[in-house]
């Protein structure tokens, strides 16, 4: 019997774009289906810049990864850019969702850093136009598909990828648009 590919979807915790992903991510979970449910990197003792009302906080979402039957791991730095650097070292793939690569220092850093490891990077930047967000979904959803069967996870084809972009802070829209973006992605992933 063949092993259905798997993706984890692997975070910084942060709010915002990381959150939303993650929230979608767990809301399409099937164990039939090829998805397994997300691997988040939480830094210990965790201290937000800015407290973000109505965001989830790191405890709450390593509570629902792990009721999920995710994994949550925890760095020993709560350094943001030691936790980007060691996200981006778990994984083989980044997409960013943001309405511009300039919109935080840290989406810059992501880019920079996916890009100079050599990972497959997907730069999701058609925000603007909600009528895009379906098509330009299912296209990044294709594209993780086509990229399952060369990467192994837990010994399985797969791939761990991570979902990038601005915290809720800077960008408060991007937990909501992030979810809606990603169920297209997900959509197209459980399809045939």
């Amino acid at each position: 019997m063949v092993s259905k590919p798997t993706l984890k979807v692997m975070t910084g915790g942060q709010t915002g774009v990381d959150t939303g992903a993650l929230l979608a991510v767990i809301a399409h979970h099937e164990t039939n289906g090829v998805l397994l449910p997300p691997d988040v990197l939480f830094p210990q003792g965790m201290k937000r810049e800015a407290p973000e009302k109505g965001k989830i906080d790191a405890k709450k979402l390593a509570k629902l990864v792990s009721d999920s039957g995710g994994g949550a791991y925890c760095t020993d730095s709560p350094d943001y850019n030691h936790r980007t650097r060691e996200v981006i070292r778990r994984t083989q793939a980044c997409l960013i969702i943001t309405p511009e690569l300039d919109a935080t220092p840290g989406t810059r850093l992501t880019y920079k850093v996916a890009s100079d490891a050599g990972h497959q990077l997907w730069l999701f930047r058609s925000i603007a136009d909600k009528a895009l967000w379906r098509a330009e979904g299912h296209a990044v959803g294709y594209w993780l598909k086509s990229l399952l069967p060369h990467w192994k996870v837990d010994g399985r084809d797969g791939i761990n990828l991570m979902v990038a972009g601005p915290r809720g802070g800077k960008w408060p829209e991007a937990e909501r648009v992030t979810g809606e973006i990603m169920n297209h992605v997900l959509e197209e992933l459980k399809s045939r």
